[in-house]
């Protein structure tokens, strides 16, 4: 949910058009040269390419992680999984001690947008609960 640019580390040659997205890096169909790729296919995400926000700041490999396992985690329980829904609470709170603050803000915007659009789902209600929307209009996000 991170609005970031993925950079290829130094120890690969940047694609001519170098502002990929998580999502591209993620799938074949990314601007990456093939040879990039191939020798990339050795090593994790983390380890290919560096990430920054909007701002400039770089996100650390373990914090990305922690980003992506709420992610998945949010989705699942959107989806209607009870267990996901318990799994991103606990994740939640713990990232809340561990992530910096304005990462973990941005994606908590996302997800209430996210959770708000499927507000009758009664998960999407215990989601906005556990991010601190339950009781605000909204507008103040």
């Amino acid at each position: 949910m991170l609005p970031a640019t993925v950079l290829p580390t130094d120890r690969f040659t940047p694609a001519p058009e170098s502002s990929l997205t998580v999502a591209a890096a993620r799938t074949p169909e990314s601007r990456t040269p093939e040879s990039v790729v191939r020798r990339a296919e050795k090593q994790s995400l983390y380890e290919q390419y560096r990430v920054v926000t909007q701002r400039g700041q770089t996100i650390a490999p373990p914090v990305l992680e922690r980003l992506e396992e709420l992610d998945d985690a949010l989705f699942a329980a959107l989806d209607g999984d009870p267990a996901a829904l318990d799994g991103f609470i606990r994740q939640w709170k713990a990232a809340r001690g561990s992530t910096p603050d304005e990462l973990l803000e941005d994606s908590r915007r996302h997800y209430v947008r996210h959770a708000r659009a499927r507000a009758a789902n009664s998960m999407a209600q215990r989601l906005l609960e556990t991010l601190g929307e339950q009781d605000r209009p909204q507008g103040l996000e």
